[in-house]
């Protein structure tokens, strides 16, 4: 009489098959994890809507669009305001934006008409003072504006306290 063995055939194709389920799961796993590393890591646009952070009769929508290394694109999309209030809502977004990305300083260096109407700028963002925008950009920006006039950085700090004044955020300076 003979003693046989069970044979081992259907474990080996078990086997099989779950090292191959295990191996599609766990590159799929990757695969997401990947991509939520990449959507984490991105930065953070920014938006600003003057009926939500300003006046709520004005119409003026800032949006930053893009981040590429120290330069956003934004644009403007403007509908109704005062001349002075919209230049300062446009210039309180983009001192937001400045300390969203740590920078000591900005500066506008394009900016131009979309066939929309809506206004679209470039500005660099540092922390060096008067950074020479020819050894930061090369050849592409000068130092002087599309008018002829020399490009000047704006300061964060210094803007903190006419901004912090009027939102009574800031105490008044010795």
């Amino acid at each position: 009489m003979y003693f046989m063995l069970p044979s081992l055939e259907p474990t080996r194709r078990w086997f099989q098959f779950g090292l191959k389920s295990l191996l599609i799961v766990v590159t799929l796993l990757a695969v997401v994890a990947a991509f939520v590393a990449h959507r984490l890591n991105q930065p953070k646009l920014l938006e600003f809507d003057s009926k939500v952070w300003g006046d709520p009769s004005y119409d003026i929508v800032i949006k930053e669009i893009k981040r590429s290394g120290n330069i956003s694109t934004v644009t403007e999309d403007f509908k109704k305001g005062h001349s002075v209030g919209s230049a300062m809502f446009f210039t309180r977004s983009i001192h937001e934006i400045a300390k969203a990305r740590n920078a000591e300083y900005w500066v506008l260096l394009k900016h131009w008409k979309a066939a929309d109407g809506t206004r679209i700028c470039l500005f660099d963002f540092t922390n060096v003072k008067d950074a020479d925008i020819k050894v930061e950009f090369g050849d592409e920006f000068t130092s002087v504006d599309d008018e002829g006039k020399k490009r000047s950085y704006t300061s964060v700090s210094e803007m903190d306290s006419l901004f912090g004044a009027i939102s009574g955020e800031s105490k008044p300076s010795p």
